[in-house]
C-alpha cells in the first residue's frame, strides 16, 4: 500500500494537488493533506508516508526542516519540493536530503504527476528488493541447519574427502570441527508413550535435528546429524576444552527437556581426543567411545551426560562373604536384610566408579542362584522354569537398582515359597478370583494378573501350578470354555458375540480351542444341549 502527503500552506494549491492528480492511476492508495509542517509531524506516527510532496517555503517550519525531520523517521520516503521562486540555495537544500524532484509553480498537474509516477515506482522497486532480500535471508536461514546436518552426516563416512569438504562448506567451518581438540557425543533418545508414534516421530526428530543446527547451538560450536533410529551424533569444535564440553551438553539437555521432553528423554555419551578429526580414523573412534560413555545409564539413570571412564575397574563377582551372609538371612527368612545387603553392594559398586555392566549383572545372577538354591522348588522342571525367568529379568535389568529390586523380589518370593499353606491360599484364592471377574478381558495375562496381586510373574505361575495343578493359562481358558457352555446352553447370539463375551477376539480360534477341549464344535454342542 502506498501512501501520500501533500503539505501547502497554500490552501487553493493543496486541494488541486489533492483533487486533480490521478493518484489512483499512479499507484497511490491513500493522500492526506497538512496545512504546515507542524502538522504534518504530529500525523506522522499514524501515517507513514512513501512520498511527500511539499512546499519549501512556509510559514514556522520550511520544507526543507521537514523533509529532514521525515527523512530521519522514514530513510525511503520520495520527496518532492514545490516552489515558486527558483533559489539555488534552495536547490542545494533539496539535493542534500536526496529529493526525488524539485518542482517550480505554478503547479502544472502533467509535471507533478509525472513526478509522483516515478517516485512511486522508486517505492515499489525498494519494496520488491526488500522483498526479495528478506526472501533470501529467510532461505538462508531455514538452509543453514540443514546445510550444517549435511556437514555432520558427512563426518560419519568412512574416509572423509577434506578437500571436497572444504570446497563444499568452507574453510573455516573445516579448519573449527577437523583441528585441535575435537568432541563426538551419541544423544539417545528415549521415546514416551506418544500417539501415533510410527508418523510422529519422524517429523519430531525432524525438528530437533533442526534445533541442534540451529543458529544458537551452531555458535557454540555443535553441529549433528541422525545416527540411526533413536540416535543423533553431535560434533563439537576446538573451542572446547577440559571440562567446558560437559557444561555445554548440560545446558542443551536442559533446553531439549523444555522443548521435547514430552516426547522424548535423552542420554548423551561424551568422548572427546585431542588432534585433527580425521587422522586414523579418529571419528570413527570417538563415536564407538561416545555409544559406551553410555553404559553410564545403567548406573546413573537419573543423570542425563555420560563421559568416558578410560580407568573404570571391573566387578569380579559376587564376593564371598556377601554370598555367605545371603545364605544366613535365607535361612532367617529375612528378604528384607537381603534387599538390604544387596543395596549395600550396589553403592559400592557406585562408589568404585565401575562401568562393569556385565560383571553387575553376574554378581547380581550369582546372588540370586544362592537365594534359589537355598530354597528350591519341590518340582525340579518348574524349578528350571523360574530360574529361567528370573536370569532373563536379571540379564535384561535397565539398570543396577533394577537389579537390587529383582533379586530382592526373587528373595522374597522364594522365602514366601516355603511360607504357611493359609496365606498361600489367600494369594490363589486372590488370582482364581481376579481371573473370574476379568476372564472376558481379551487382554488377561500372566503379567496382568502378576501386577494385580503384587507377585512377580514366575512366582505366580509356580505357586498356581502347585497348588491347582494346572497353570495360570491353562486356567483361563478352562474357564473361558466353561462360560461359553453355559453361554450356548441359554443363547441364540450368534457365535462372533459369544466369543468376544468369553474373552477369544477370533471366533476361529474359539471354535478351534472350545473343540480340543470339548470334542465337539460349538455349533454341535448348542445343537445337543440347548434348552
Amino acid at each position: 500500500m502506498v501512501m501520500a502527503l501533500i503539505v501547502e500552506d497554500e490552501k487553493h494549491s493543496r486541494e488541486v494537488l489533492r483533487d486533480f492528480i490521478p493518484w489512483r492511476e499512479l499507484g497511490v492508495d491513500s493522500v492526506r493533506v497538512a496545512g504546515n509542517g507542524i502538522e504534518a509531524l504530529a500525523g506522522l506516527g499514524g501515517f507513514p508516508p512513501d512520498i511527500m510532496i511539499c512546499d519549501i517555503r512556509m510559514p514556522r517550519m520550511n520544507g526543507i526542516e521537514l523533509a529532514l525531520a521525515v527523512r530521519d523517521r522514514y530513510p525511503d520516503c520520495g520527496i518532492i519540493f514545490l516552489s515558486g521562486y527558483s533559489d539555488k540555495e534552495y536547490l542545494r537544500a533539496a539535493i542534500r536530503v536526496h529529493a526525488a524532484d524539485y518542482i517550480e509553480k505554478p503547479i502544472d498537474i502533467a509535471q507533478v504527476s509525472a513526478s509522483v509516477k516515478a517516485a512511486v515506482g522508486a517505492v515499489l522497486e525498494r519494496a520488491e528488493s526488500r522483498h526479495e532480500t528478506d526472501t533470501a535471508l529467510q532461505r538462508l536461514s531455514e538452509t543453514a541447519p540443514l546445510l550444517r546436518q549435511d556437514f555432520a552426516a558427512e563426518l560419519l563416512l568412512p574416509g572423509a574427502d577434506i578437500g571436497r569438504l572444504t570446497g563444499r562448506y568452507g574453510e573455516t567451518l573445516i579448519r573449527a570441527f577437523l583441528s585441535d581438540t575435537v568432541a563426538a557425543a551419541i544423544i539417545e533418545l528415549d521415546w514416551r508413550a506418544t500417539e501415533n508414534d510410527d508418523y510422529q516421530r519422524p517429523a519430531i526428530t525432524h525438528s530437533f535435528l533442526r534445533f541442534l543446527n540451529g543458529d544458537e547451538n551452531y555458535a557454540i560450536g555443535f553441529v549433528a546429524a541422525p545416527f540411526g533410529p533413536n540416535r543423533v551424533a553431535l560434533f563439537a569444535d576446538g573451542r572446547h576444552a577440559g571440562g567446558a564440553i560437559e557444561t555445554e551438553l548440560r545446558d542443551l539437555a536442559s533446553r531439549i527437556d523444555i522443548v521435547w521432553g514430552e516426547a522424548f528423554g535423552i542420554a548423551i555419551g561424551l568422548a572427546t581426543a585431542p588432534g585433527s578429526a580425521t587422522a586414523d580414523g579418529r571419528i570413527a573412534a570417538l563415536l564407538k567411545a561416545a555409544e559406551r560413555a553410555l553404559d553410564g545409564r545403567f548406573f546413573h539413570p537419573s543423570e542425563q551426560v555420560f563421559a568416558v571412564f578410560p580407568d573404570s575397574p571391573g566387578i569380579e563377582g559376587l564376593p564371598p562373604s556377601l554370598r555367605e551372609t545371603i545364605r544366613l538371612h535365607a535361612a532367617a527368612r529375612s528378604a528384607k536384610s537381603i534387599e538390604g545387603e544387596l543395596g549395600d553392594f550396589a553403592t559400592a559398586i557406585l562408589d568404585s566408579g565401575s562401568r562393569d555392566i556385565a560383571g553387575a549383572r553376574r554378581a547380581f545372577e550369582e546372588a540370586g542362584r544362592t537365594i534359589f538354591e537355598a530354597f528350591p522348588c519341590n518340582n525340579p522342571a518348574d524349578s528350571e522354569s523360574e530360574w529361567g525367568s528370573y536370569e532373563r529379568a536379571v540379564q535384561n535389568a535397565a539398570s543396577l537398582s533394577d537389579l537390587v529390586d529383582i533379586v530382592g523380589k526373587m528373595a522374597e518370593d522364594r522365602l514366601d515359597v516355603d511360607a504357611g499353606h493359609g496365606e498361600l491360599q489367600r494369594r490363589i484364592d486372590a488370582i482364581r478370583l481376579f481371573i473370574r471377574e476379568r476372564f472376558a478381558d481379551p487382554d488377561l495375562s500372566v503379567g496382568m494378573i502378576a501386577s494385580q496381586v503384587g507377585l512377580s510373574e514366575a512366582y505366580l505361575c509356580t505357586i498356581f501350578k502347585q497348588v491347582c495343578g494346572t497353570t495360570v493359562n491353562g486356567f483361563i481358558t478352562e474357564f473361558r470354555i466353561e462360560k461359553a457352555r453355559e453361554t450356548l446352553r441359554a443363547s441364540v447370539e450368534k457365535l462372533q458375540t459369544i466369543a468376544l463375551q468369553v474373552g477369544f477376539r477370533d471366533v476361529n480360534y474359539f471354535s478351534f480351542i472350545f473343540k480340543k477341549r470339548t470334542g465337539i464344535t460349538p455349533s454341535e454342542y448348542r445343537e445337543r444341549f440347548r434348552r
